[in-house]
């Protein structure tokens, strides 16, 4: 009878006063990670946890419902379990002595929302000395990483941090706060692809940091404030940039174009080891872009933003503007070099061999022109060639070859789509402009000649997408990149 009654002691933890012990013990004592339910026999895999759980009927949870459980017993756990959670965030911890002298719980147990500390209750320090979980001092800005390191590790998919119960909890709280983030940029109209910016990122890492309660900032503070700041950030930048111009010489890259509003623009630019560094803008609209105004411009850089001395080599267009304002500069400044942009240089191959294809390449624009022009039409070729017909290339040129290219691999499609029902019942068959289209689709001497330009110009193209891209230094490929095509012509 004795040994009968030791037997049941063991199957339940001494000195609690956690109510769903009522209702459930260890399988045996041997196997105290699972809990048998007494009222309905369930064994469940988890401790005392997943026993309330199965009582609660909690939603989402992993335990079976219990079939033999009361509102009352239902009442009594969750009075507990709410008692207990007040505790918690009163104090700032998971396990604290006043919940334990509250309660009576002495020794917590496999299984419980307790978390067991190693030694004992003995080797917990006295409360009022407790670490509490989101108190921070002034040695947690030198303990925690850097903002900008932190986040940069992350997109690097370097180790992230341990998942933890509390993270788990938080799935909800993370799901509410990424649909306010989605509302804010849709109701705002800031582009998805800011989203996936690394500055979005930081800024997101350091909100956590501050936790709830930061205050938006003002229109104002953006503006003026924080835009003062970045001036400033930008500065010290360059100011480091500048220092490795010293040390390793630089390479100052002068880039104009035309921006929406029709304004001539001209970027200057310093690339070095230490990266590629934004100089200035200038406006050149007013002014005719003859040699001397393009040597004024760019003496004025060397000499007051780079020094004469730190720069190696100017790379501009190969344009005879830019060769004569840079052979000026080269005899002001003898140690400087001058070299031609290299996809400048390949799309002016394109233009030639375009020259030479002029007649192919004029009425593949007539049939691309014409199907664009009408909306049922270019429904139909979508559906015959499964998408569009025109790709867009880093230069004017560039875009003429792909669309040849992207016709030659739809050739088959559009022959279809000219003897199908969907067009010779259509009114666009009957019109000057779409018999046109009609003779050239079907014609063998014009698919021919798409043949003949694409063997002189894709391999031009894809040194072209080579030598435009950013996202390695392309340099050490490029003669390699130029002797394939001479190999395949």
């Amino acid at each position: 009878m004795s040994s009968s009654g030791a037997s049941s002691s063991n199957l339940r933890p001494a000195n609690t006063k956690d109510p769903a012990w009522k209702y459930g013990e260890y399988k045996s004592a041997t196997e105290k990670h699972i809990v048998k339910c007494l009222l309905c026999s369930h064994l469940c895999s988890g401790g005392i946890t997943r026993l309330k759980e199965h009582i609660l009927h909690s939603p989402g949870a992993n335990a079976k419902p219990c079939p033999r459980t009361t509102p009352e017993i239902r009442k009594e756990i969750e009075e507990f379990m709410n008692k207990k959670s007040e505790i918690k965030c009163r104090r700032g911890s998971f396990y604290s002595e006043d919940f334990a002298r509250d309660i009576g719980d002495q020794q917590p147990h496999v299984g419980d929302d307790d978390i067991i500390e190693i030694g004992g209750p003995s080797s917990r320090p006295p409360p009022s000395k407790q670490r509490r979980k989101n108190t921070r001092g002034p040695m947690d800005l030198f303990c925690r990483g850097n903002v900008e390191d932190v986040v940069d590790q992350r997109l690097r998919g370097g180790p992230g941090q341990q998942t933890t119960l509390e993270n788990r909890l938080k799935k909800e709280e993370r799901k509410n706060a990424i649909q306010k983030i989605a509302r804010w940029a849709i109701t705002a109209g800031v582009s998805f692809h800011a989203l996936t910016s690394r500055s979005f990122h930081v800024a997101l890492e350091a909100i956590g940091r501050f936790g709830s309660g930061l205050a938006p900032p003002s229109m104002h503070e953006i503006s003026e404030t924080c835009l003062q700041e970045e001036v400033r950030e930008t500065h010290k930048i360059l100011e480091i940039h500048k220092g490795h111009w010293k040390t390793y010489g630089c390479t100052l890259m002068c880039d104009g174009w035309t921006d929406r509003r029709q304004r001539s623009l001209i970027n200057f630019l310093a690339n070095s080891p230490k990266g590629t560094m934004f100089l200035k803008s200038i406006d050149a609209s007013a002014h005719s872009h003859t040699a001397i105004f393009l040597f004024k411009e760019i003496n004025d850089v060397i000499e007051n933003i780079i020094g004469k001395e730190n720069v190696v080599q100017i790379v501009t267009d190969n344009a005879a503007n830019y060769k004569a304002a840079c052979q000026l500069v080269i005899e002001r400044h003898p140690t400087i070099f001058w070299t031609p942009c290299a996809a400048h240089c390949i799309d002016l191959i394109l233009e030639d061999i375009g020259k030479m294809h002029i007649r192919t390449i004029s009425l593949a624009r007539r049939i691309t022109v014409f199907i664009y022009a009408h909306t049922q039409l270019l429904h139909c070729m979508r559906l015959f060639c499964n998408g569009d017909i025109v790709r867009p290339g880093p230069t004017r040129f560039a875009t003429s070859f792909l669309t040849l290219q992207s016709l030659w691999e739809h050739k088959n499609a559009l022959r279809t789509l000219m003897v199908a029902d969907e067009w010779t019942k259509s009114k666009w068959c009957n019109l000057r402009t779409g018999k046109q289209t009609e003779r050239t689709i079907l014609s063998v001497q014009f698919w021919k000649g798409v043949q003949r330009a694409l063997h002189a110009a894709i391999p031009l193209v894809h040194v072209l997408r080579l030598v435009d891209g950013d996202e390695k230094p392309s340099m050490g490929y490029l003669y390699n990149a130029m002797d394939r095509p001479k190999k395949k012509n």
